[in-house]
């Protein structure tokens, strides 16, 4: 009967060590999960520039981007790929192969700022952009990101219409 009760003690004080243990990591685990997939991508301002040359139209936008998170735990985004494309109703343009950023630490008060440039790099896009002043922008976010526990490989977007009046742009509805 002792050897019963020694055992039934070991297996409380076990249970009662270990409970709060598990339900530390899973809260943990929650929180970080919704950290990373919290983060959001907006296109703050954009400029465009459309110059003639010798060859064909150098079509070049400069973005304002901010990443931030919705989360509760400080958000690692690293190494950044960013991917714009400017289209129309009927097409669109990818500008250059992605642009690359810093890496950068978000957290629940303080977001980062990316400044970006992109530039047509082929002359069917940089023809039909220059001749046609398209509206519509879509922003990609390629990134590795984790908070506390978690690590996913992740894509947000941001996208919208602009009027653009010389070279800056509005964010229209």
């Amino acid at each position: 009967m002792r050897q019963h009760r020694t055992l039934l003690a070991t297996i409380l004080v076990v249970a009662a060590v270990l409970t709060p243990v598990i339900v530390y990591y899973a809260n943990y685990y929650e929180t970080s999960y919704n950290s990373v997939n919290g983060t959001t991508v907006s296109i703050v301002s954009v400029k465009r520039y459309i110059t003639s040359t010798a060859t064909f139209p150098n079509v070049t936008f400069y973005l304002d981007v901010n990443v931030a998170t919705r989360g509760p735990l400080d958000t690692f985004v690293h190494i950044p790929v960013f991917q714009l494309t400017a289209g129309a109703d009927s097409w669109a343009a990818s500008l250059g192969s992605g642009v690359v950023g810093d890496s950068a630490i978000i957290t629940p008060t303080r977001s980062a700022i990316f400044i970006l440039t992109f530039r047509a790099t082929d002359e069917t896009s940089a023809y039909r952009i220059a001749g046609s002043n398209p509206n519509f922008l879509y922003l990609s976010l390629y990134s590795v990101e984790n908070a506390g526990m978690y690590q996913e490989v992740v894509t947000k977007t941001d996208s919208g219409n602009w009027t653009f009046s010389g070279t800056q742009g509005t964010r229209g509805p």
